[in-house]
């Protein structure tokens, strides 16, 4: 922002009037400002490039938004609102994003952030085929780069797996202490209320009601 721009937009936040270009006449501004950079401000101020009294006066309530890498539960609703949007704009039927598409939309690191976002989606959009899924033939070649159709669906079958080898121990855990879930929840250093909750989302009640039928 130029000096003199910095020096006019000091004046109205101080005084509250604006004088029209071509006007004579000051007029009261009733505004709220809300201002957007990616620039170190407190180092553009120390370099003589920004205005300290400016830099206090705009800094009254600081948002930090974290970089689009760093929102990664972001990217899937992003994308979806740009897939909306752009299909809407060429005329296309795209039923959603593929479950591959979008795992290699979450392993690029997006250092262009959301509008490198839009840019992306809409260029898929515009060489996808109406009434298929966004797949990752359709994302561009930086894209695939950093994807690996060997790893898509690691994280997933990690957490699988883990569920299974949580339900075994468990499973072992209530058989060992005859379906006692108090004596169970202790072996496994859980709550009895955590165990509970876990017997009920491996539906081992079967097991617990056996045991207690003996």
């Amino acid at each position: 922002m130029p000096p003199e721009v910095q020096k006019g937009l000091l004046r109205v936040l101080e005084d509250g009037f604006v004088r029209p270009l071509g006007s004579n006449e000051c007029r009261r501004s009733d505004f709220r400002l809300i201002t957007a950079t990616h620039r170190d401000l407190p180092h553009e101020v120390r370099a003589g490039r920004f205005r300290e009294d400016l830099y206090y006066r705009i800094s009254v309530f600081r948002i930090h938004m974290p970089p689009l890498r760093d929102r990664h539960g972001d990217i899937a609703a992003l994308a979806s609102y740009f897939l909306s949007k752009f299909s809407k704009k060429y005329g296309k039927v795209l039923p959603g994003i593929d479950p591959s598409a979008l795992e290699c939309l979450n392993a690029y690191p997006w250092p262009g952030n959301v509008r490198e976002l839009r840019n992306e989606i809409e260029r898929a959009v515009a060489v996808a085929e109406s009434g298929l899924p966004l797949q990752v033939k359709h994302l561009s070649d930086k894209l695939r780069s950093h994807f690996s159709p060997s790893t898509a669906g690691l994280c997933q079958n990690f957490k699988e797996r883990l569920h299974a080898l949580e339900r075994t121990l468990i499973f072992e855990a209530l058989k060992v202490c005859g379906g006692n879930q108090t004596k169970a929840a202790a072996m496994l250093g859980l709550s009895r209320y955590g165990l509970a909750k876990k017997i009920r989302r491996y539906q081992l009640h079967d097991m617990v009601h056996k045991s207690q039928q003996r």
